[in-house]
């Protein structure tokens, strides 16, 4: 049986900070990450009401009269409010009424992103504030409610990146045993493979049961679900998708708009391409992975994890301390039209840093090669670079290269 347990969590702090600035605070993100438990756990007083869409009578009740609905509830935690986008047209005009409106008046939660939602003509600009919650961090699942080290990064220089490191307490991990963990709560914190298993299904089905008939009409289920796995078994991968639906034998409209289903569901992630020039970086190939490291495999049906599932384990993190920062850093890849690349480039400001995965646990100093080229290339941005492995030793490559662990970081 799966452990009940109340883990920290990262975005915690972020939220508290957000209700004491708006009236209005809007925390999206897939699927059963921990968001209502989040939220709850955050309420200022025990007055605040709490409502959930998944219930079907409350869910007529704001159909019926959102206008009525808001001011009873207020103030109030409305949970999956995506399946009644009406209520914040109601909420925006509520606290539109009041020339000073009190701050932490509603939290509100989706498993779809509220903005780009087909039936929401009106934002909540100025009065709301929007942050992402993804799955659980490894730090988080250590119990410490903190994501991987890239602001420390950042903020030292690489020459003391060895050292940060290598001083770190945390205990070594197969990576393999973290990918099929992932960081989804139910899953990750499943006794058995089997139960976790069974969960991943269930999440899978729920998936397709609720969030897609709420989303969009998807009129073949079967063909949805060998898009999802053509897409995994492409995780890490240039995504190119004239190949894609000629395999799976849908047109390309079709794939287009499913996609995007699985982008405004937080599943499915496109990381675009890194260059200098930040326009042309919406005109090159992106890569797809998943939001969760064991999502990914699964749908993918693979018996064991590989090296790209690797690389989607440290994406997750990396996206999750993405989306708690501010401003937001931007996470891509890099690719030269040599066919050299790297798994991931962090943009922070006017600083990069290139991270490179080697699910090996003995890499050498050959597998940083892509990485050397890519600080050569962009000496004047370029921070530093990593290159994470399976292994045991952190290593100064050079004076800002550093070979690490992967756990080390994460």
């Amino acid at each position: 049986m799966t452990r009940t347990k109340t883990l920290g969590r990262a975005a915690a702090a972020v939220l508290s900070r957000l209700l004491a600035s708006f009236p209005v605070v809007v925390v999206s993100g897939p699927r059963r990450t921990g968001k209502s438990t989040l939220v709850r756990t955050a309420q200022p007083s025990a007055s605040w009401n709490y409502r959930s869409l998944d219930d079907s009578a409350t869910r007529d009740a704001a159909h019926i009269a959102p206008d009525a609905f808001v001011a009873a509830a207020q103030p109030a935690v409305i949970d999956e409010v995506q399946r009644e986008p009406n209520l914040l047209i109601a909420i925006k005009a509520l606290v539109d009424r009041e020339l000073h409106p009190e701050r932490g008046q509603f939290v509100l939660t989706g498993s779809a992103d509220i903005l780009n939602h087909p039936k929401v003509t009106e934002s909540l600009a100025g009065r709301a504030a929007y942050m992402r919650m993804g799955p659980l961090t490894q730090g988080e699942l250590r119990g410490e409610a903190r994501t991987g080290v890239w602001t420390e990064l950042f903020d030292s220089a690489p020459t003391s990146w060895a050292a940060m490191l290598t001083g770190r307490a945390v205990s070594p991990m197969d990576w393999r045993d973290a990918v099929r963990r992932g960081g989804l709560p139910e899953v990750a914190l499943a006794d058995t493979d089997a139960e976790r298993a069974d969960r991943l299904l269930a999440y899978v089905d729920t998936y397709m049961e609720r969030d897609l008939r709420d989303l969009a009409h998807v009129d073949s289920l079967p063909d949805f679900r060998r898009v999802l796995r053509a897409l995994a078994l492409r995780t890490g991968g240039l995504l190119n998708s004239a190949e894609v639906s000629r395999d799976v034998q849908v047109s390309a409209t079709t794939l287009k708009r499913w996609m995007d289903l699985l982008d405004i569901s937080y599943l499915l992630v496109r990381l675009e391409a890194y260059t200098s020039n930040r326009t042309s970086r919406l005109i090159k190939s992106a890569k797809v992975y998943w939001a969760d490291s064991a999502l990914g495999l699964f749908l993918g049906g693979a018996p064991d994890p590989e090296g790209v599932h690797l690389e989607n384990l440290i994406l997750a993190d990396l996206l999750v301390w993405r989306d708690l920062q501010a401003p937001r850093p931007s996470v891509m890849h890099w690719r030269s039209v040599s066919g050299r690349e790297v798994d991931f480039v962090i943009e922070r400001g006017k600083r990069v840093i290139a991270v490179e995965m080697k699910a090996s646990t003995n890499p050498s100093a050959g597998d940083a090669k892509h990485l050397h080229a890519f600080l050569d290339e962009y000496k004047d941005v370029a921070a530093g670079a990593l290159l994470l492995h399976g292994g045991a030793d952190v290593v100064a490559l050079t004076d800002r290269l550093v070979m690490a662990p992967w756990w080390r970081v994460l």
